[in-house]
């Protein structure tokens, strides 16, 4: 048997994936399980567009000095919207691989020990760290077989532990997280412009057609025969009026989410709120919405797991074990990049800090040596 017929033998990693998501082109793009409002999304922003183009455009070609611009920029928001679309929901969001066998069985031997030490059994499994001087629990991901790293979070659609999770999107059909919120965010700016361009054309549209001469009559058409003749530029103003104000709201939102640095996830659950806590404060702030901007939109991202290449005996038995857990035993819980190591004072660059190991070993769990980990290759810590 030659080489080139085993590899067609060997399985990929995302053949032998633990958690539920599809994959396509061979492993290279991957969405969640319900997709199905993905579908609407995409076939409302075409449905519109195309509308904008069979009704508006006419008029606006003919009648509009420069009116080719007005059909250049329709063109080009719709492209934006629908290219950021697609790449926030093909896009890997950060999901953090799961841990092996043998990693697993360190960190339980780890957590054994130190029950023994203090003589707790069954104590509820964190770890309490420090990061810019925020006290921060790490919880223990029974799914995932480790302690996951501050801001990440276990989707329970999805079934993956996610780097700076923010939230599961169904209008996107993908989690959004570290690895995709930048384009998550683009495709709500240029899907609000959009909405609202195609908004004020199909009113102008409307407005300029009602008041042109009936050649029959010698009179302006008026309003009603303007709805009767260009029916589409009615439904075009009533599906942005509806959309819009999400859209907008959405948009808002996340951008005060940026300014600040925060997730939904972190809003939500309060995370960061003086209410809960009097001296909480958020220790991934940077100081200023500028530099805020910059490490959520511009900063680096996590590695992608190469679920295209081939499966390896441990790929395999974390498939395994994933098959013989319950349904239901993979609840709010996630992943960390650090096992018997702490965060501290000296693993912070730049705002963002790094794990660091008492002896030095910068060696993470779901990394043997000379390999890459999502975990370990992205400098923030999540929660």
């Amino acid at each position: 048997m030659t080489e080139t017929d085993e590899n067609e033998k060997r399985k990929r990693k995302w053949q032998v994936f633990a958690g539920r998501n599809r994959f396509f082109c061979n492993g290279r793009c991957l969405m969640a399980n319900d997709s199905g409002v993905f579908g609407l999304t995409i076939c409302l922003i075409i449905a519109c567009s195309a509308l904008f183009f069979a009704f508006e455009c006419r008029l606006t070609y003919a009648k509009i000095h420069l009116g080719w611009l007005v059909i250049l920029a329709g063109a080009i928001l719709t492209v934006f919207s629908i290219c950021f679309l697609l790449r926030t929901a093909c896009s890997d969001p950060g999901i953090i691989t799961r841990a092996t066998n043998s990693e697993a069985n360190a960190v339980e031997q780890i957590i054994k020990d130190e029950e023994e030490k203090t003589g707790r059994l069954n104590k509820p499994r964190h770890k309490i760290v420090s990061i810019n001087g925020m006290t921060i629990k790490l919880k223990y991901c029974y799914t995932c077989r480790f302690f996951r790293p501050p801001r990440a979070s276990h989707c329970s659609l999805c079934n993956n532990c996610v780097s700076r999770f923010d939230h599961h999107c169904p209008w996107v059909g993908n989690c959004v997280g570290e690895r995709n919120y930048r384009y998550f965010y683009l495709f709500l700016v240029s899907l609000c412009i959009l909405c609202l361009f195609i908004f004020s054309a199909s009113v102008a549209h409307l407005i300029l057609y009602s008041k042109e001469i009936d050649l029959s009559t010698q009179e302006e058409r008026g309003f009603m025969l303007a709805l009767k003749d260009s029916w589409g530029s009615l439904i075009e103003v009533v599906t942005c009026f509806l959309s819009i104000w999400s859209v907008l709201g959405l948009t808002s939102f996340h951008t005060y989410l940026i300014f600040f640095n925060i997730t939904t996830n972190e809003d939500i659950k309060g995370s960061w709120d003086t209410r809960r806590q009097p001296d909480a404060f958020n220790p991934f702030d940077r100081g200023s919405y500028f530099k805020n901007c910059l490490s959520v939109l511009c900063g680096p991202l996590p590695t992608r797991t190469r679920f295209e290449h081939f499966a390896n005996e441990e790929d395999y038995e974390v498939f395994d074990f994933a098959k013989t857990l319950e349904s239901g035993n993979y609840g709010n819980t996630t992943n960390t990049t650090q096992i018997n190591g702490v965060y501290a004072s000296n693993g912070v660059t730049n705002g963002q800090a790094y794990p660091v190991q008492a002896n030095g070993d910068a060696t993470l769990p779901g990394t043997s040596a000379g390999e890459t980990n999502p975990a370990k290759d992205n400098p923030s810590l999540n929660l």
